[in-house]
């Protein structure tokens, strides 16, 4: 018998960082459900989130594989120039600015994934430790707790940033279909 996905995905932080090896919170919580993964993988979640996991799926305990101190992502505008690439791999739209402008993070919603360092041309993206227990900083969510609060408000991010991706995917796909219509409509009428 396999424990529910949606129970499994609760317990995490909804980081969507990746250090867990699958490409966000609900994959490893699907490859957990499914007997595939390791309860100790989730490295913003540390020991209590092992824990959780392991109660809930009935397997022993084991030693967090890493843990990852809470720190929100700080870009050096000085040096930022603007290349999009920290937008493109936000996964909660936590950083807002313009093509060949400088850009900034929204403190309150980072979830401190720290996807953003890497893809930075300029290495200006830097990760700056904080005292909190739970990140996002910012809670929509009416849950009690602090802990699920953050996470459902970073799942609730995380959706909507999945679904404006799609949106603009399916625009660009309409827009170059469009295109190609008109395209091939004057060729068909060319002398």
């Amino acid at each position: 018998m396999s424990t529910d996905v949606q129970s499994i995905n609760r317990l995490l932080p909804q980081t969507q960082c990746r250090e867990c090896g699958y490409e966000g919170c609900l994959p490893y919580a699907q490859a957990l459900s499914d007997g595939l993964a390791a309860v100790n993988l989730c490295a913003p979640g540390g020991e209590t989130v092992m824990l959780d996991i392991a109660g809930l799926l009935r397997r022993p305990p084991l030693a967090p594989a890493k843990v990852q101190e809470k720190a929100l992502a700080w870009i050096d505008e000085d040096a930022c120039i603007g290349c999009t690439a920290c937008i493109r791999a936000c996964p909660v739209d936590a950083i807002m600015g313009a093509s060949k402008l400088m850009h900034t993070v929204i403190r309150d919603e980072c979830t401190g994934c720290r996807l953003c360092v890497a893809p930075c041309p300029v290495d200006c993206i830097h990760m700056q430790p904080v005292a909190a227990d739970h990140l996002p900083l910012s809670r929509s969510s009416t849950e009690p707790e602090p802990r699920f609060a953050a996470a459902a408000h970073a799942r609730q991010r995380y959706e909507w940033h999945s679904q404006r991706k799609e949106r603009d995917a399916q625009a660009r796909k309409a827009k170059l279909a469009e295109r190609e219509a008109a395209a091939h409509a004057q060729f068909q009428t060319a002398p």
